[in-house]
Parts: C-alpha cells; structure tokens; sequence
C-alpha cells in the first residue's frame, strides 16, 4: 500500500540489529516537532540498550496492524502515506518510553496538574513528569503554557477581576466545550463504551 513500512515510525523491521532510525518523517494532525522530540527519545532509549524492539515479523505485523487502525479515521494515499493520530501516537510513544502521565496517580496526588493535563492542550511538558528524562520545571510550564500562548496577542497586561459574572461564564463554557471535546474523541475511539454505559444506566433507573 501507500503507507511507509517503520516500526513506530521511526525503525525499519527487517534489519538484523536497531541501528538506524529516521525522526521526523512523519506528518500529522499536530504539530511535527513534538513528535520528532518523541521519537528521538525512543531511539535515544533503544540505542543505549534500555528498550528492546520485538522481534522483525511482531514489528512486521504491528506496523500492519498500525496501517489498519489509521485507515479507519484517515485516508491514506500515495500523497499522505505517514499520516498519524497526534494524540495517540504520542501516548504511544510515550508508554514505550515509560513517560505517559498516570491521569489515575494525578487525580489523588495533584488535582490541579491533572486538571491542566486531562482538559488542557497536548504538550510535550506533560511527557517530562515523570520517567526517564523528568524535568523538574514541567509541571510549572504547563500552568504557564496558556499565558505563554496569550502574551503575544495583547498590547498590554490586563487587571482581570475574577469574580465577575462574565468571567466564570467564560471559564464554565471552555469547561463544557473542552469536556464535550474529549467526551466526542473518547466515543470516536470507544464507539461501543456509551451505548453500554448508557443503557445499564437505563436499566436501573426503570
């Protein structure tokens, strides 16, 4: 087919030993240099001998099975052959490399940061809590990432009055759009999951 036969993106599956991989030749529904960042961690953990690759026909059929699964929400051609998902292949990467954030261990340990990592945007902060690589400084750039994105846009510093009607009004809507977004991803992956949920929750109540 179309698509370009690497283990992850990033090894070719059918050399004897991981010693060449290709970053970056990827194209995505995000943005491409945390995702080069990501892979470059993996080949980093794979050429010191930390992370062992699956043997030639696993990474043969994974990269199959890769194909398989990204046809189902893109389409695949000669002109988009290395498209990803930028959410997944990022976990995915990220549990390979043992860096994927435990939502479970945030929301009993710090109810905030799991706040800003669950329902704010996807960065490569989030990958520097924990594991290999861990930046003491990430859970400080993730609560400042969003001012970062503002600054340039204002002309000056706003006083801005948080008890005003307006602005919980604002905060309420974000939180219902953000949570709306990620209700409408997790039903696009777990088609099956709601109507479950949904019709034990029926049952109960009748």
């Amino acid at each position: 087919g179309h698509r370009v036969g690497l283990y992850k993106h990033v090894f070719p599956p059918n050399l004897e030993h991981p010693t060449l991989a290709i970053v970056g030749f990827i194209h995505s529904d995000g943005a491409i240099m945390p995702q080069a960042e990501m892979q470059a961690r993996f080949v980093a953990r794979v050429f010191a001998g930390h992370k062992k690759l699956p043997a030639n026909q696993a990474m043969i059929k994974a990269v199959e099975k890769d194909t398989k699964q990204i046809e189902k929400s893109y389409v695949v051609s000669k002109l988009t052959p290395l498209q990803v998902d930028f959410v997944e292949y990022m976990d995915d990467l990220a549990k390979d490399i043992g860096v994927r954030p435990s939502l479970l261990w945030l929301l009993f340990t710090d109810f905030p940061l799991f706040k800003r990592v669950f329902w704010g945007p996807v960065t490569a902060y989030q990958y520097r809590l924990m594991g290999p690589g861990k930046w003491i400084g990430a859970r400080k750039a993730i609560f400042t990432q969003l001012d970062r994105m503002y600054q340039p846009l204002k002309t000056r510093k706003l006083t801005i009055n948080q008890s005003s009607t307006t602005g919980r009004l604002i905060k309420l809507s974000l939180i219902v759009m953000t949570g709306g977004a990620a209700l409408y991803y997790f039903h696009v992956h777990n088609p099956t999951t709601i109507p479950i949920l949904m019709s034990k929750f029926h049952l109960q109540t009748v």
